[in-house]
């Protein structure tokens, strides 16, 4: 049994994944340039939040936790599979990985994206009460 996804280039899931994580990947780098003391972009970036509402959109919640999200789901599913076969003496599951470097950096991209995001949210909302 096998399940195909189709595939409309070579390079769409890593294109669509690429752009998923722009949103993300602005949203984490002018807070750590800010972390450094350039203001510049974080700046820039609140100018802009205010001015339009295709801004608004693209720095929402669903857009910054689930683009890093999509963009990993779909890159895994295009680069991992798994292969089962019945033998006599039981099942044998092999994972494995193609070499598709551009998914797998996108990927990785996306993992570490939500790895930053899920710590600043943990960090950020943490309260330490006194007992």
């Amino acid at each position: 049994m096998k399940i195909l996804l189709m595939h409309a280039g070579r390079h769409s899931t890593a294109a669509a994944g690429g752009i998923m994580l722009i949103p993300a990947a602005l949203l984490c780098f002018t807070g750590i340039l800010l972390g450094f003391g350039i203001s510049g972009p974080n700046d820039l970036l609140d100018r802009a939040l205010s001015a339009s509402g295709l801004v608004r959109v693209l720095i929402s919640p669903w857009v910054i936790m689930g683009g890093p999200a999509l963009a990993l789901i779909l890159n895994v599913i295009g680069v991992a599979g798994v292969r089962a076969a019945w033998e006599p003496d039981g099942l044998y599951a092999t994972l494995f990985v193609r070499r598709k470097p551009l998914n797998i950096a996108v990927a990785a991209a996306g993992a570490g994206l939500l790895c930053m995001l899920v710590l600043y949210l943990i960090g950020e909302n943490f309260v330490i009460s006194p007992r």
